[in-house]
């Protein structure tokens, strides 16, 4: 056997595309927030959903998804012609739960006529059925994430318990009896939100009461854990949580463009200083205060699921 010298590379040059899991609630707004972006391919075996999405003015394109292999399709060709994915930031897969859902079905699919020849029901699943839909639904996954680009999932969340009798939220795959395969799913990813909204008093002053509040409704997605909340930012970007952020500005925080302020808020970098004496006149002039950092924020009607989309140039 032939033995090489390993290649050796700094890490800043090792370019690596971040994928993402949000779960939330049915209508908390992950399809939303999935569209978000100027350049996303959505994949979506849930297509109904997108209708949320588009009436909030997303400009995503989308792969329609009856089959699930339709989803086999699509890896397959982007694994061949990945130079395909150069006009597009982020893939959407929206949701995890509808592409298992799919995953089911063409496993019954393929097994029914063994099924019928033993006398079984085709449309029951049967232990080894279990086994070969978790097979390829996490093959399906570690596919797509390995392919270069950014990759967000979403799906909606169920509550367990572990083995202590501490309930937690963990995304709603189905499992071998318990939540196993939903955190082996959760394992695969670089960061790990739950989403879900908040009602928030910011200040609302009038000439009459200068402490005047007003609730204001937000979405908040938290990504560490929280008790019944479980998360995870290996992109040192997003955590604890991140408030009202578009797609867009996740995308830009975690590549180092924008960040989270301590209100969770992703806003713009401040301008370095060097390139602030740069750019200043050479007259003296009377230098105004400094201004706040920008926040370049949702804004949340009290709709459901509607956020709005802040177009920022990176």
């Amino acid at each position: 056997m032939t033995v090489t010298k390993p290649v050796i590379m700094p890490l800043q040059d090792d370019v690596k595309f971040w994928n993402a899991l949000v779960c939330g609630d049915s209508g908390v707004g992950k399809t939303v927030l999935a569209g978000s972006d100027v350049k996303v391919l959505f994949l979506a075996p849930e297509d109904d959903g997108l209708m949320s999405a588009q009436r909030m003015g997303s400009k995503a394109s989308k792969i329609l998804i009856d089959h699930w292999l339709d989803l086999r399709n699509s890896l397959q060709w982007y694994e061949s012609h990945p130079e395909d994915l150069a006009e597009f930031d982020v893939i959407s897969i929206d949701s995890l739960p509808e592409m298992q859902r799919k995953a089911k079905e063409y496993v019954l699919e393929a097994g029914a006529p063994d099924k019928l020849r033993k006398g079984q029901d085709p449309e029951k699943m049967q232990l080894q059925d279990y086994g070969n839909m978790h097979e390829i639904v996490e093959n399906m996954v570690r596919g797509f994430n390995d392919l270069p680009i950014n990759v967000l999932w979403t799906s909606t969340a169920k509550k367990v318990t572990d083995a202590d009798g501490n309930e937690f939220l963990v995304p709603d795959i189905q499992g071998k009896g318990d939540y196993g395969f939903a955190m082996k799913m959760v394992a695969l990813m670089t960061s790990y939100g739950y989403m879900k909204t908040e009602i928030h008093d910011v200040p609302d002053p009038t000439p009459e009461d200068a402490n005047r509040t007003k609730p204001v409704k937000r979405r908040v997605i938290y990504w560490e854990d929280t008790g019944t909340i479980r998360g995870k930012d290996r992109s040192c970007t997003l955590a604890p949580f991140t408030v009202n952020a578009t797609l867009q500005q996740l995308r830009l925080a975690i590549a180092g463009k924008m960040k989270r302020d301590k209100d969770g808020r992703i806003v713009k970098l401040q301008q370095p200083a060097t390139e602030a004496v740069k750019t200043a006149p050479k007259k003296p002039v009377v230098q105004a205060s400094p201004q706040p950092v920008e926040a370049v924020e949702s804004v949340v009607s009290e709709g459901e699921g509607s956020l709005s989309l802040d177009v920022v140039k990176a």
